[in-house]
């Protein structure tokens, strides 16, 4: 990913948050890939603790561990 994309992206994130989003859902239809780890885990890394991240989907317990590992508060089946 290009750096003024991903600045763009954490600005986005850092507005989000100012104005009162809480959850944040990233959604694939396929969630259980190194690209949906490394997103999650970077979104981890930049929101509040307290802000809930949701992610998948998935359809298996091992995808499911694998998301919740790496930040992920919920997943989606």
């Amino acid at each position: 990913m290009n750096q003024m994309f991903e600045e763009k992206i954490e600005e986005k994130i850092k507005e989000l948050q100012d104005n009162g989003v809480s959850v944040f859902v990233l959604d694939t239809a396929h969630g259980h890939q190194k690209t949906m780890i490394q997103a999650i885990s970077k979104l981890r890394g930049l929101v509040k603790e307290e802000i809930v991240i949701i992610a998948g989907n998935v359809c298996t317990a091992e995808a499911t561990e694998d998301l919740i590992k790496v930040g992920a508060n919920g997943v989606k089946v």
